[in-house]
């Protein structure tokens, strides 16, 4: 998967959040450390951008390329 946008969550949300992702069949990944947890996702199509938008109820943030 290539990474291109994140959203921030705090850790008691992630099986909430997960489950309407799986229902939804959106392809992402979670990364964790002791201080944040992000929902990684790739390029989404508008649609499924919006439904994801309404479940996080922000906008993403582009995923840092680091090089």
């Amino acid at each position: 998967m290539e990474k291109s946008l994140y959203f921030e969550v705090e850790y008691f949300s992630l099986n909430r959040i997960i489950e309407k992702l799986d229902f939804l069949q959106v392809e992402y990944q979670i990364e964790q450390s002791q201080e944040i947890t992000l929902f990684v996702f790739p390029d989404l199509p508008v649609r499924i951008y919006g439904a994801v938008r309404e479940i996080f109820g922000r906008d993403c943030l582009p995923y840092p390329i680091l090089k």
